[in-house]
């Protein structure tokens, strides 16, 4: 009987270890769920946010490139204006070499070659 009774006991300690791990395992397999899920959640929203961040930064790209798109062809504007600008210059530079030639032949033709020197050393 004593017998008996102590193996009684042994299956009841036994069978408390085994409720008390399975207990442990419950709980055990609960967080491991949770933290399972919490990483799950974590990688979306990383990935989210680097999603988030392709776009942004496709965007700002496209952005820069249409600035400097428009920059250039303002530049070409600019250089062709300038190309004009300085067309013109030469064109009135020739065309002011040419009165000043006139009127050199001009002034030593009726004599006022003495005259014109004498009036530009005045105005200087």
């Amino acid at each position: 009987q004593n017998e008996i009774d102590n193996l009684r006991q042994e299956v009841r300690r036994a069978r408390d270890e085994i409720k008390s791990c399975n207990e442990d395992k419950d709980q055990a397999e609960q967080d491991l769920e949770s933290t399972c899920k919490a990483l799950v959640d974590a990688g979306k929203e990383c990935e989210e946010r680097i999603q988030n961040a392709i776009v942004q930064e496709r965007m700002n790209a496209k952005d820069i490139e249409t600035r400097l798109e428009a920059t250039s062809l303002r530049e070409k504007d600019l250089v062709a204006e300038i190309d004009d600008l300085l067309c013109k210059k030469n064109e009135i530079a020739a065309s002011l070499a040419r009165s000043e030639e006139r009127n050199s032949w001009y002034e030593e033709g009726h004599g006022l070659a003495d005259a014109v020197r004498y009036q530009k050393k005045l105005e200087a």
